[in-house]
């Protein structure tokens, strides 16, 4: 369908507000060929979108948050110097949250029909300050290790940011709550377990289980209900707003002290 459209289609869309993406996924043309066609009309879209470049450069709490987050969730296209987040349509908040942390004016757009949402730009600087001070690589699945950190409570925003991404805060019967991770990777989870240990100051007994599913294999560790909740409350106790996600943070604010 991609070959029909033409400059009066596009136009026509881009008044109405709709983004290059938006107006690739109707024609089924990628991004990048919908700018292709625009330079070969003659238009200039080329205006540089704004991104804060240096952020994962600075060893902020908000930097090791949204770095967390990334490890779990995110994904590096290396070829491209490309950074993306995707989430689920209930979490679009989020996508907002991120987008003004790094400062972005970059697009929010839909996508598998409409049942998610994505934000992507490209920064060589963030993607090497992600290699270099997060561990975060294009190749992070199978492989992802802790990285280290200089303080206690930067390791605590990376861990809720990756635990928001990859975790999830399970609402008992009782009101009580459990805390669980899952990873392809066993050797991460194993760091997770260690430092978990070492937070709550008590050896996590719980085993690290194998599941397998149509998309391969996933590792999985839930935390008993005390170490759970002792976790939540060390991982929200100083968490802001702008650096939660608000569906995981309802669950956690029930058994906050």
């Amino acid at each position: 369908m991609g070959y029909k459209m033409t400059q009066e289609d596009f136009l026509k869309l881009r008044a109405e507000g709709f983004t290059f993406a938006q107006i690739g996924e109707y024609f089924e043309l990628t991004e990048r060929q919908v700018n292709y066609r625009t330079k070969s009309w003659g238009l200039d879209y080329s205006n540089k979108k704004s991104l804060d470049e240096s952020f994962f450069s600075r060893n902020t709490k908000a930097a090791n948050y949204w770095a967390g987050f990334l490890a779990a969730d995110g994904w590096i296209e290396g070829d491209r110097n490309r950074i993306g987040l995707a989430l689920q349509k209930d979490d679009y908040q989020h996508l907002e949250k991120f987008k003004l942390a790094v400062s972005s004016s970059h697009d929010i757009c839909p996508f598998m029909n409409n049942t998610a949402y994505r934000i992507r730009f490209n920064s060589e600087t963030m993607v090497q300050d992600l290699k270099t001070n997060f561990n975060i690589t294009p190749a992070k699945t199978q492989t992802y290790k802790m990285p280290l950190f200089e303080e206690d409570y930067l390791m605590l925003e990376f861990l809720r940011g990756y635990i928001e991404g990859d975790g999830n805060l399970d609402k008992k019967a009782s009101g009580r709550v459990s805390l669980s991770l899952c990873s392809a990777n066993k050797i991460f989870l194993e760091e997770f377990k260690d430092i978990c240990s070492i937070l709550i100051n008590k050896t996590i007994t719980q085993n690290i289980t194998l599941n397998i599913n149509p998309k391969g294999q996933v590792f999985n560790i839930t935390l008993c209900l005390d170490d759970s909740e002792k976790l939540i409350n060390m991982l929200y106790k100083n968490s802001t707003q702008s650096t939660r996600l608000d569906r995981k943070y309802k669950i956690a604010s029930l058994v906050l002290r």
